[in-house]
């Protein structure tokens, strides 16, 4: 009997075509039966078209078809020049080529976050999220832009362009502007140039092609007086708009919002930086874009869609924790009383429901938080009994671990760095790795005498790159290393044992 081996299906770009195929059919009959779509995408298009025609950008927008409200442009002028190619198309047109770009994006904002297992049955149900099918319904570009921002920071880690993409975000909406002051606090300052240089490029590119209306944007359209009245609205989800809906307008409401940017920028600069240090490079990330949210005057819902990515990457390491997307499906904005000031009578019950949003940011930054110490040990001593070379780890909980140690070469010494029992989830180009000077050698690869520096906190003062993959089991709180090496290197596995009875392989090298 001859077999024949049928090629794998990869269930995610299966989960990725459905999507697509859907929300492309969906255009068509809309279309097909003059059926209107895609509010924001007709303002996209309408700003596009004033630009061809030489029209004010910020005043009324000719192009607007009859079925949309009026509605000004708000976005800086460099996006009404890339806005401009969808004149060509009808509005439900301009529609379907936002929706179906929604599922490829969800796709590369969800990789980095989640284990693959996890991927397509994450991806169909981010469309039950209120952030992601309202964001489609509208015609918005959040998915595009979060996608381009995830894919910078955490895919595109030997690219000579890192960087741009964020630049080219920031440019068509200026929120993504927070990302360049992520990457400096990751210590990545050659990214975060090459992204202030893209963000200045593209601005000033605007400035010459819409010198008129690039000088109103910078000037009084960017203080957008349309949203600002609404900001006490239930679907703003930011901080301003809790206070908005809970305290009369005032010196007392403009000190909260005042002391509440300044703590949560304190936050984010040392939450940041500590799961960066802990090689937690996608908490990281999730930590500057919660503050985004928070402290933005503005954060309507369908801004939210960072939900997904957080969702993922609660779901790798407690799965039960994908319930907290229930508060994302649009319930919580729906039961309460919004609109004409009626937040204003919400009881406490109604208050806590309608500010989920914000609430839900704030418990995942205090996970994010608790996380981040999870990537320290103390150095107790050596231990003759485990064998020559290593050494016995308690970690904070209070777990005790054997580790080996390798030797690395830092600035001419020979030193011997720990491989890190925690956290479990390295990079495979091990980006951002690095690994504490545990205790020092004599000088040259010969020496035996140590001299131990410890007991004290680990730090990682070494860039230390796994040559190859490791084959690690998994817990209820970390994540296997992968089954690949995109280098093509070759390592040497040493084990960690493990008090608690789970084993390891590391093998580092500087």
């Amino acid at each position: 009997m001859v077999r024949i081996n049928a090629p794998r299906v990869n269930a995610t770009v299966l989960a990725v075509g459905f999507a697509v195929t859907v929300l492309v059919a969906i255009a068509l009959i809309r279309w097909l039966s003059g059926t209107p779509l895609g509010v924001d995408s007709a303002v996209y298009r309408a700003g596009g078209s004033a630009v061809l025609h030489g029209e004010p950008l910020y005043d009324h927008l000719t192009a607007l078809p009859g079925w949309v409200p009026e509605l000004p442009f708000t976005y800086p002028p460099f996006a009404a020049l890339l806005f401009v190619p969808l004149t060509a198309l009808p509005s439900q047109g301009c529609w379907g080529l936002l929706a179906t770009a929604a599922a490829p994006s969800l796709h590369v904002a969800l990789r980095p976050f989640t284990e693959r297992a996890y991927l397509p049955l994450l991806l169909l149900g981010a469309f039950a999220l209120q952030p992601v099918w309202q964001t489609i319904g509208l015609g918005q570009v959040n998915l595009l832009l979060m996608a381009v921002v995830v894919a910078d920071v955490l895919l595109l880690r030997e690219s000579r362009f890192r960087g741009i993409g964020i630049g080219l975000a920031a440019a068509v909406k200026l929120i993504p502007l927070i990302f360049i002051v992520h990457l400096v606090l990751v210590r990545r300052f050659a990214d975060a140039a090459r992204a202030l240089a893209a963000f200045l490029g593209a601005t000033t590119l605007a400035f010459v092609v819409l010198p008129e209306d690039s000088v109103r944007y910078w000037t009084s359209a960017i203080f957008n007086g349309h949203f600002a009245e609404m900001k006490g609205w239930v679907g703003n989800q930011s901080w301003q708009g809790f206070v908005a809906r809970t305290l009369p307008e005032g010196r007392v409401a403009t000190v909260l919002i005042g002391c509440f940017g300044v703590l949560c920028a304190v936050v984010m600069i040392w939450l940041v930086r500590r799961l960066h240090r802990a090689g937690d490079d996608p908490g990281a990330l999730l930590v500057t874009a919660g503050c985004a949210l928070l402290v933005s005057p503005i954060s309507w819902t369908h801004h939210w869609v960072w939900v997904v990515p957080a969702l993922g990457y609660l779901c790798a390491r407690r799965p039960a924790m994908g319930m907290a997307a229930v508060v994302f499906t649009g319930w919580t904005v729906a039961v309460v009383p919004g609109g004409g000031g009626a937040e204003r009578t919400w009881n406490l019950g109604q208050a806590v429901v309608g500010n989920a949003y914000p609430i839900a940011a704030l418990a995942l930054l205090f996970v994010l938080g608790r996380r981040s110490s999870e990537g320290f040990a103390e150095v107790v001593r050596l231990d003759a009994e485990s064998g020559a070379g290593d050494v016995r780890v308690e970690d904070h909980r209070g777990g005790v671990q054997v580790a080996p140690l390798r030797r690395v070469e830092t600035e001419g010494e020979s030193l011997a760095a720990l491989t890190n029992p925690r956290p479990a989830e390295q990079k495979l180009d091990g980006a951002g790795m690095k690994f504490p000077n545990a205790f020092r050698r004599a000088a040259g690869r010969g020496g035996e005498a140590r001299e131990e520096i410890g007991p004290r906190e680990i730090r990682r003062d070494d860039r230390i790159v796994p040559p190859r993959p490791a084959f690690q089991r998994r817990d209820s709180r970390s994540r296997g290393l992968g089954d690949g090496d995109d280098r093509g290197g070759a390592g040497v596995g040493e084990d960690i044992r493990v008090a608690d009875g789970h084993a390891a392989q590391h093998g580092f090298e500087r």
